[in-house]
Parts: structure tokens; sequence; C-alpha cells
């Protein structure tokens, strides 16, 4: 279903100069950097970055490498990583 809100523009703009090449099987998810989040963002560099991407014909999500080809391949950039080991993410949950 496709966004409505105004500010939504910015993140519809930035996909039409692309979506000509993103083949229809895949759908693309991310944060609209129009918004505010919870999450601190270093000067964002375009409206929208990328974190999955879905195959819509077999429901499966791509794993993160190929996200980050997905990414390369169209010039959208990804949202920033943190690898934690299992005992600081031990340490944040509990």
């Amino acid at each position: 279903r496709e966004a409505q809100q105004a500010w939504f523009s910015a993140t519809k703009a930035f996909y039409l100069a692309f979506a000509h090449a993103v083949p229809n099987h895949l759908q693309l998810y991310g944060e609209n950097m129009q918004a505010v989040h919870s999450i601190e963002y270093d000067s964002p560099v375009a409206p929208f970055y990328l974190f999955a991407v879905r195959n819509g014909d077999t429901g499966s999500w791509l794993p993160w490498p190929e996200v980050q080809g997905v990414a390369a391949r169209y010039g959208i950039p990804l949202v920033p990583v943190y690898v934690f080991s299992d005992s600081k993410l031990e340490q944040m949950l509990f």
C-alpha cells in the first residue's frame, strides 16, 4: 500500500530515480529519514536508508550480504550496523 503522507514525498522522489531498475519481486524496507527516530543518525545523506529486502515471490528475506548488494546496486545508503558479542547483548537485555 502506497504511503500518502506529505512527509513521505522525499522518499518517494528518491525511489523514482532507480525504481525502474528494481525487479518487481523485490520489496525494499528501510527508514524514512524525514521522520523523527529514537535512533539518532548523523546528517542523513538521503531520505531513505535500507535495512532489509524481501523477495515477494517467495516471501523470504534476503541475507545481509545480498541486502548490501542491493544497496550498492541502486545507490541506497544502509542503516548503521552495530555488532555486539553475545555477552554484551545479554547485558543489554537482562
